[in-house]
């Protein structure tokens, strides 16, 4: 499936993602994958609505980098919310922004998750561990979690259910292996 496709499949279903403009310039791309796009869609909006969301909404963090710190948008805060967190950053279907370290301080997190654009676990690890030994005035007393952000949050694709499924875990205390790692507990 190509990008193009996925962008169409995932407006489709609905899925979080700003990605309508896109599905209306390739009306014809869209015909091309209707039959088993729809199929896909019917099972990725069934497993967006299987997502046992944790009850307690905690104050989350995203960081889609670290030095300087960027908060996720696009579709990152409705996979947060739809986790059951309360994002404090950024609104869906916004850009990525900048932020302070003071800004973090006063906005209290209770998670902070690790996402550096396009990195997997291992490099989100790594950045997570420094961001904790480097700054850890300014995260308070939350949790530090790194994920998988190149295949879970950095691409408007499929992944995006799985992430939110992953963000549900870490929220409940739950690692993903491969997928997500609690660097520091809150």
């Amino acid at each position: 499936m190509t990008l193009r496709s996925t962008f169409l499949v995932l407006a489709a279903a609905a899925l979080p993602l700003a990605a309508q403009p896109l599905a209306a310039q390739h009306e014809h791309g869209a015909r091309r994958v209707r039959r088993p796009g729809q199929a896909l869609a019917q099972q990725a909006q069934a497993d967006w609505d299987a997502i046992s969301s944790v009850s307690h909404a905690p104050r989350v963090l995203t960081l889609e980098w670290t030095d300087p710190p960027f908060f996720g948008g696009h579709w990152v805060p409705e996979q947060v919310e739809r986790a059951g967190g309360m994002n404090v950053l950024g609104a869906a279907g916004t850009d990525s922004g900048r932020t302070t370290w003071a800004e973090v301080r006063a906005l209290a997190p209770q998670v902070v998750v690790v996402m550096c654009c396009g990195y997997g676990l291992r490099d989100n690890v790594a950045f997570a561990r420094s961001l904790v030994a480097e700054q850890a005035g300014a995260l308070g007393t939350a949790a530090v979690w790194a994920v998988d952000a190149n295949a879970l949050f950095s691409r408007p694709a499929l992944g995006v259910v799985r992430g939110a499924h992953v963000l549900a875990a870490l929220l409940r205390g739950e690692e993903t292996p491969g997928l997500s790692e609690r660097i520091r507990p809150g």
